[in-house]
């Protein structure tokens, strides 16, 4: 009788340490699946926000050349203005001049 118990006793062990082991293995391997996806996730993470820095980085070039160029109209439209004027000052002295010769 003791045998027999000492059997089912170990029966029991077993088996228990078996399910034990099933167990511990099922979730090594979904521990380990949902390492590999969270793995995965944070990749496409830091692709798509490498991604939006480039996107930044070819907005601000963008608007850098657009600024330049706005600066270089606003330039020539000052050139062109302070031309108009020299034109016009340089106009008043020839029709002042001309009143005056014809006095």
């Amino acid at each position: 009788a003791a045998a027999a118990t000492a059997d089912a006793a170990t029966a029991a062990a077993t088996a228990a340490a078996t399910t034990a082991a099933t167990e511990a293995t099922d979730l090594a391997q979904s521990s380990s699946s949902a390492a590999a996806d969270l793995i995965a996730s944070l990749a496409s993470a830091e692709e798509r926000a490498a991604a939006a820095e480039a996107e930044v980085a070819a907005a601000r070039t963008a608007a850098e050349s657009s600024s330049g160029e706005l600066g270089a109209k606003v330039t020539q439209l000052t050139a062109a203005l302070a031309a108009a004027e020299e034109t016009a000052a340089a106009a008043a002295e020839e029709a002042a001049a001309a009143a005056a010769a014809a006095g």
